[in-house]
């Protein structure tokens, strides 16, 4: 009787451990695939991140392309206009000239790199 009672003790005891043996492997199992699952979902937010960043950096040099253009336009259309070879006070053509050197179309024009900030 005895024998019997250790040898079913010892039957609960190997099924005990076998079942927290078989559920261990299963959590880690499922474990793995919700990390991969993880790292999976992180890859794809650091591309949808990148591709908004690179889309605010074109968007940005965009407008400041097209700031630029309209202020060559405006000074290609001042410097055609009637009048514009007619001889301008120097105080006044050279405040102006230092107002245009300010901006990014006129700032590396030859006549502006005297205003240019050391």
């Amino acid at each position: 009787m005895i024998r019997w009672a250790v040898g079913l003790l010892l039957f609960g005891l190997a099924a005990a451990g076998l079942f927290l043996f078989a559920t261990g492997q299963i959590d880690i199992g499922g474990r793995e695939k919700a990390e991969a699952s993880i790292d999976t979902g992180r890859a794809d937010a650091a591309l949808a991140s990148g591709g908004d960043a690179a889309n605010t950096v074109d968007a940005a040099g965009d407008r400041e392309k097209r700031h630029d253009d309209i202020t060559q336009e405006n000074a290609d259309a001042i410097h055609a206009a009637e009048g514009a070879d007619a001889p301008v006070n120097p105080h006044a053509n050279t405040a102006g000239l230092r107002a245009l050197c300010r901006r990014a179309a006129y700032r590396n024009l030859p006549r502006c790199l005297q205003f240019a900030d050391p």
